[in-house]
């Protein structure tokens, strides 16, 4: 069997046990699912496309996710799964907003069909967090972050990262002493 891909149909918090996706054709209980970097078990279909799961399976912490979040589902064997250790969670954005500044390694997906208009606050001074940006979908996403990006390429710090449009487009940022260190740009412009 294949994995299938659908979105969530509404946002969820880090407890909830129950989701609605935008599309179920061929869900089953005891399916798999993968919100973000998140894997959960189905335990209940009744209400297709309302799902009863399991969180934070295989290792995986529990997470809020938002509204059309990639979810990709199918039986345990389909997962590429090496072992239960997981790695940065993933959180993906399919509308524009605030980036959840993060306090630890993640990474965001950009997922909104047409140009995100993105924000992303200061790191706090006592953690180093790298956060990777990446485009999902080929449009010209733009994240914010007023006098805090560092590219290293002057004393003045950048504001604007605009993605190019193609998806892979990407940005990979470091927090240092209350901004954003650029430590790798793929298809992006820094102003």
């Amino acid at each position: 069997m294949a994995l299938s891909k659908t979105t969530l149909n509404g946002a969820i918090t880090q407890g909830a046990t129950q989701l609605t996706l935008t599309s179920a054709t061929g869900i089953a209980k005891k399916m798999w699912l993968r919100v973000d970097g998140e894997y959960m078990l189905v335990t209940d279909i009744t209400n297709t496309p309302t799902l009863l799961v399991v969180r934070g399976v295989n290792g995986t912490p529990a997470l809020a996710h938002n509204t059309l979040a990639i979810v990709a589902y199918g039986v345990q064997g389909d997962f590429n799964i090496s072992s239960g250790v997981a790695g940065a969670p993933i959180y993906s954005y399919s509308v524009s907003g605030a980036i959840t500044v993060p306090l630890s390694d993640q990474t965001v997906i950009i997922d909104k069909a047409t140009a995100a208009a993105m924000t992303l606050a200061a790191p706090a001074y006592d953690t180093n967090p790298y956060v990777l940006i990446t485009s999902a979908t080929a449009a010209a996403h733009t994240v914010t972050a007023v006098t805090l990006l560092a590219d290293g390429t002057s004393t003045t710090l950048k504001s604007t990262a605009t993605f190019g449009t193609g998806i892979g487009a990407s940005l990979g940022l470091e927090g240092v002493n209350g901004v954003w260190n650029v430590v790798s740009v793929e298809n992006v412009t820094l102003a």
